[in-house]
């Protein structure tokens, strides 16, 4: 096999390769997506009952701050009492201290409603936010696996391009402008060895005289008529085991 031929061959198997890591790289986000649905869930069902749940903290803040300000209008009213000089004056600061009695004592019902709403929401909550907490962590480790794995792939799909565009540099310009081509156009791999005169990219047969030419000069390469891939002779068993994967046969 010539340098050039082994070039080609060469092109041809980390073409394969190009397409297969794209392969797996774009079932990445589908593989993500899958186990988020299953947390989305479980997140769902968490913020239906965490929502009622801040809701009344929200609610007992509030009328905490409320009762707060209630208090300190009592204790300025009973010191406003201690001063005053008419009857009126201090029937007028009494009533002020009694609605905010009132007050005080309202919303001291209404919190203790609130807590009781939250005691009983309680088991819920611990039972889904435990649920919720199992399924995140569970997610985490699946989608760091899975991250993990894209790395890879990243890795050695720049690896495999930085040497196919070594390779094809070799062949010229004009060689990597209508590889292009065919990429863009979905006919991958590209570069395809032809077998027993067919293509192995379509499984179409060559014209014989195009075959023959191949044949004739193994270090250059072609075009399918059929496909428009790139062609280019090898030897049978070397051409079936590379369209396979495999090493050549010692």
């Amino acid at each position: 096999m010539t340098e050039a031929t082994q070039v080609l061959s060469e092109l041809a198997r980390i073409d394969a390769r190009l397409l297969e890591l794209n392969r797996q790289l774009r079932k990445i986000p589908d593989r993500l997506n899958i186990d988020r649905k299953s947390l989305d869930l479980e997140q769902k069902v968490l913020d239906e009952i965490l929502g009622p749940w801040q809701q009344l903290e929200s609610d007992i803040q509030k009328r905490e701050s409320t009762i707060a300000l209630a208090v300190e209008t009592i204790a300025k009213f009973e010191e406003h009492m201690k001063r005053v000089t008419t009857q009126k004056d201090y029937m007028a600061d009494r009533k002020q201290i009694e609605d905010a009695h009132k007050l005080n004592d309202q919303l001291q019902r209404e919190i203790e409603e609130a807590r009781q709403k939250m005691d009983e929401l309680s088991p819920r909550l611990k039972e889904v936010r435990g649920r919720y907490d199992r399924v995140r962590e569970e997610y985490q480790g699946r989608e760091a696996v899975v991250l993990g794995e894209k790395a890879v792939l990243d890795a050695e799909l720049a690896e495999a391009q930085a040497r196919f565009n070594a390779l094809s540099a070799e062949r010229g310009a004009p060689f990597m402008a209508y590889y292009r081509r065919l990429c863009k156009a979905g006919r991958l791999p590209a570069i395809v060895p032809v077998v027993s005169g067919t293509c192995t990219g379509c499984r179409v047969a060559l014209p014989p005289q195009a075959y023959n030419i191949l044949i004739a000069n193994p270090s250059q390469h072609g075009t399918c008529a059929h496909c428009s891939r790139i062609v280019f002779y090898q030897a049978p068993e070397n051409a079936e085991a590379k369209a396979r994967g495999d090493s050549p046969a010692a």
